[in-house]
């Protein structure tokens, strides 16, 4: 499972000041049950309704493992998380050791988080979904203007993003039969993509070779088998420094099955979308 990294170590009604902020934090972990009849059901734009006394800082994700769905979140009505609806199995967390979200996202008192959800069909599903973070009791009001000197370009935002990609293999036991180049994973033209780790599930082993197609850059020099990236869903590849992927770029992928079989593999590229202004429905 995942470690939140901006935890606190408050429980529930206690409060961690950070003067430096001039913000009072208080543990808030707001959860949203669904329920699903056999033969599977769609909910879109089911909402946590957030409390209207204060900010709340998103911080991270609890779901059970063992629950089948597909999900995509959004802020409000505007921002989304992800490009298309990822598996579960990518988010899992328990309350110890939630899916964390970094840097987190604000969200205005009273406002919502949307969530587009997927449940399995074939047999009655129950499903627990509980949001991770902290309100935040502002004791004064931030700075409204900028610093003497600064612009409105010198300052970005950087909200979590997730791109999910399945990649389309032709099966073969020989890899270089096997071997599908070039593969164009597209990047939103809203913002640029700062990618900081990298998660997969696959069915059989393969072997990778990526590059930012902005520079062509290459991340190695030859194809990296899947058993070194060790990118699982409970314990993600991380990258340093982040690499920069501008605004309706793409990542190119070369990809060789080695499985010898029927191979699905599943990419989750994790970072941040570098914004210079806020997305509608997010918070400072």
């Amino acid at each position: 499972m995942a470690t939140l990294l901006t935890s606190l170590p408050v429980q529930p009604g206690n409060y961690a000041v950070r003067s430096l902020h001039d913000v009072v934090e208080c543990e808030y972990n707001p959860t949203l049950n669904f329920y699903g009849p056999a033969g599977g059901l769609y909910f879109q734009d089911r909402n946590v309704v957030l409390s209207p006394d204060a900010d709340f800082e998103w911080r991270g994700l609890s779901i059970p493992e063992g629950q089948t769905l597909q999900l995509r979140f959004h802020i409000g009505n505007g921002y989304y998380l992800s490009n298309i609806a990822v598996p579960s199995a990518f988010l899992a967390g328990d309350a110890a050791n939630p899916f964390s979200l970094y840097p987190g996202i604000t969200v205005p008192k009273g406002g919502k988080v949307g969530i587009e959800l997927t449940l399995p069909g074939g047999q009655a599903t129950v499903a627990q979904i509980q949001l991770r973070g902290v309100k935040k009791y502002r004791k004064s009001e931030r700075l409204s203007t900028l610093p003497a000197g600064m612009a409105d370009q010198d300052l970005y935002i950087d909200l979590p993003f997730w791109y999910y990609y399945t990649l389309p293999i032709t099966n073969s036991t020989n890899p270089a039969i096997a071997t599908v180049p070039n593969i164009s994973l597209l990047v939103d033209s809203d913002a640029n993509f700062a990618w900081r780790s990298l998660m997969y599930t696959s069915t059989g082993p393969f072997n990778i070779l990526i590059r930012n197609s902005s520079s062509e850059r290459q991340l190695s020099n030859v194809f990296v088998p899947s058993a070194n990236i060790n990118g699982y869903p409970s314990v993600p590849a991380f990258r340093y420094p982040e690499m920069v992927v501008p605004r309706g770029g793409q990542f190119l992928v070369d990809v060789q099955d080695t499985s010898g079989g029927a191979n699905t593999i599943n990419l989750l590229f994790v970072g941040v979308k570098r914004f210079v202004a806020l997305p509608a429905g997010v918070g400072q």
